[in-house]
């Protein structure tokens, strides 16, 4: 991701998930990480490692430290008053260090709820 592609996505940005809730809008974030399979990973897992929430990190029992401290996805569902449902997520690059809160800015910010 670029610099100048950042900002011009959090300048358009409209909402906050605040601001939608408040508007009567149900929303939805799902944040996922990568697994970090190491230096015995094979070069498929290496090149696109699975991601996986906290709530399957509980159901399975893996801990914190098996994640890969870069790259994510951050998943945003939006359903509206009129129970039109809407989508968008931002997934951040295995170079860069994942970032929630800019996950959500950027996955609001391609949702069109216009």
């Amino acid at each position: 991701m670029t610099f100048g592609k950042k900002t011009t996505i959090l300048a358009n940005m409209k909402h906050t998930v605040q601001s939608l809730r408040q508007s009567g809008h149900k929303v939805r974030v799902i944040h996922s990480r990568h697994l970090n399979f190491g230096p015995n990973a094979t070069r498929k897992n290496k090149l696109n490692p699975p991601f996986i929430t906290s709530l399957e990190m509980k159901e399975r029992g893996i801990d914190k430290s098996d994640l890969a401290p870069r790259g994510g996805r951050t998943f945003i569902q939006v359903t509206t008053p009129s129970g039109q449902e809407l989508c968008s997520e931002a997934i951040c690059s295995l170079a860069d260090n994942f970032n929630k809160k800019l996950g959500v800015e950027i996955a609001l910010g391609r949702l069109n709820l216009n």
